[in-house]
């Protein structure tokens, strides 16, 4: 308001729009200053835009006819605060606020928010950023060019906006420059005092905090979720027989990363590895210790250990990975050639099986062990070998899914079974929607980690076993029943192959191990291959041999003559696998 003397006493004769006692009491006193209304106005919401828009709503229509904030372009993609270089500023107007409803919309148009806006180095935008001080202008020239940007060229600013005063006010935190803070006035209103100008530059220092504040948080978490997505499966491939759905939900809207993970891995001979875990805590550091344990499990599998020898080696490894931190896990490997599931936990949330017929069994009997972390060791992880029916799911889920303060595990295990049971034939997106719907604990839940597979066996007409005695008059057997069996798939062409390989690892395995053996024979549409199984754990060597040695190579010609080869353990021995391409002529599998 002015004195009696007419001297500018810097203070704004504006009600508050929030409550009429309140507009009573501004009234009373005939002064409002904004800095009290910004503790309390603005700031609701950790959202850069927001924050920006809350800052122009506080200042229009009371303060100044119209009002913008602009930020660098630089300052909101997260590469930095660094000194403007000289030369054009690439801006994004966050916010634009206008009092006259009669040109609101043709100005709206020329000053999109969000849109980039690429400012000259002689505007006042430039020079008031790079000299970190107010400047003023009284009376700007009727054509706005290079002091108000546009983004269509086609809209008369000029017509507009006309001749009017404006402030430009640097947004600056600790001396670094964010953008600026536009304010103006149409001439009816006239020019800024220069306690106005003071205010305005104490309204944009604190604006500038809380600007600052909205973009770290903004910057924090698109990284986390970037940090989750890139650790997270973000499609599953599904192995021959087998299905699979999937949802992960973080825990809160603050916290949007976790610890909770899972995955699918395709092994040797056909065989899946389903996996599910979960890191204590929430944030940035368990989604970390997430990744690490999430590729650690993936190299496990590749080396084909047994799920109990795979949780031994994850427990070794996280007081190396985190040592305050310890994390739950679920391995499981289904073999859709024997339709067997062999299931380990480490403190993990039993499995559900849910047969063809709505039969649904919580899998109790998997030894529960202890979370990775704690020193456990191979026998602290049992495993249970299961068959499995075709069409069988398998599901697997982290604690978030199931308990809170209100509701046990093992209460949300029977709710989930019940979910399940009914009609499990249904597509398993369907049943996940429905699953997390049900049971889903949105105002007091951790994360949710859900993995759903329905488990198909391996046609018979694609596959053939034999159990084989151990005896050196076997091999010739075992190369007759290679041969008849791929002329029967329409495969001769590697019925030479197959036999000269099968007879040298069945002869190694009768050799070395003794006793029963076991052939197995399929066929995909990734190719041919063939397990010989033998009850020694002891693996095969690939060794150098001299030009006269009579013995040994048989390994040397599997991998010489094989697409790949390799062996894995199993409970009572180990199997030696290779794999061959099909012909090109070879008939559907």
């Amino acid at each position: 308001m002015e004195s009696t003397d007419g001297v500018g006493r810097g203070v704004l004769a504006l009600p508050r729009p929030a409550a009429p006692s309140d507009a009573a009491a501004a009234g009373r006193r005939g002064t409002w200053e904004p800095l009290d209304e910004l503790a309390v106005r603005v700031g609701s919401k950790l959202d850069p835009a927001i924050t920006a828009q809350e800052v122009v709503d506080l200042v229009v229509p009371g303060f100044a006819d119209q009002a913008s904030i602009l930020l660098r372009e630089s300052v909101l993609s997260g590469a930095g605060a660094a000194e403007p270089r000289d030369g054009p500023i690439r801006l994004i107007r966050l916010a634009l606020g206008v009092w006259d409803d009669r040109v609101a919309d043709r100005l709206r148009a020329a000053l999109p928010v969000g849109a980039l806006t690429v400012v000259s180095d002689e505007s006042p935008y430039a020079r008031c950023m790079r000299s970190h001080e107010m400047i003023v202008e009284q009376a700007l020239a009727e054509d706005p060019s290079g002091t108000v940007p546009s983004a269509h060229e086609s809209t008369d600013l000029t017509a507009v906006l006309g001749s009017r005063s404006a402030v430009f006010a640097p947004l600056l935190v600790g001396g670094r420059v964010l953008g600026v803070a536009v304010l103006s006035r149409g001439p009816a209103r006239g020019g800024f005092s220069p306690a106005e100008v003071a205010t305005i530059e104490r309204l944009a220092t604190r604006a500038a905090i809380w600007m600052d504040n909205a973009r770290l948080h903004d910057q924090l978490r698109r990284t986390a979720i970037s940090l989750q997505k890139a650790m997270l499966p973000t499609s599953l491939v599904a192995p021959a027989g087998l299905e699979v759905a999937h949802r992960y939900l973080p825990g809160s809207d603050v916290a949007v990363v976790g610890g909770d993970w899972f995955d699918v891995i395709g092994l040797a001979g056909g065989r899946v590895a389903l996996v599910v875990g979960d890191v204590m805590g929430h944030g940035t550091q368990a989604a970390t210790v997430m990744g690490q344990l999430r590729t650690a499990v993936r190299t496990l599998a590749a080396v084909d250990l047994p799920p109990a020898e795979v949780l031994a080696h994850l427990d070794d490894l996280m007081p190396n990975i985190d040592g305050t931190l310890f994390a739950t896990c679920l391995y499981a490997v289904y073999d859709p050639a024997t339709q067997q599931c062999s299931i380990s936990r480490a403190g993990h949330v039993p499995p559900l099986v849910v047969r063809p017929d709505g039969t649904a069994e919580v899998l109790h009997q998997v030894g529960p062990g202890l979370p990775l972390g704690l020193g456990g060791d191979v026998g602290t992880f049992d495993t249970l070998d299961i068959d499995v029916p075709d069409g069988s799911l398998f599901v697997l889920c982290t604690d978030g899914l199931l308990e809170n303060k209100a509701r046990d595990i093992d209460s949300g295990l029977r709710l989930l079974r019940e979910n399940l049971s009914a009609e499990p034939g249904r597509p398993l997106q369907e049943i996940c929607d429905q699953v997390v719907k049900e049971l889903d604990l949105t105002k007091d839940r951790d994360d949710i980690a859900l993995l759903i597979s329905r488990l198909h066996a391996l046609p018979r007409d694609r596959s053939a076993a034999w159990w084989i005695p151990g005896e050196p008059r076997q091999v010739a057997r075992c190369r007759r029943l290679v041969r008849e069996t791929l002329t029967g798939w329409q495969l001769g062409e590697l019925r030479d192959t197959v036999e000269l390989l099968v007879s040298e690892l069945v002869t190694n395995a009768i050799q070395h191990a003794g006793g029963d053996i076991r052939l197995r024979l399929q066929r995909d549409e990734d190719g041919l291959l063939c397990e010989v199984c033998d009850n020694t754990r002891t693996p095969p060597e690939l060794q150098e041999l001299s030009a006269t040695a009579e013995r040994g190579r048989g390994i040397l010609l599997v991998k010489e003559l094989s697409r790949r080869w390799g062996y894995r353990r199993t409970a009572s021995g180990k199997v030696v696998w290779f794999t061959l391409r099909l012909p090109e002529a070879a008939g559907p599998a």
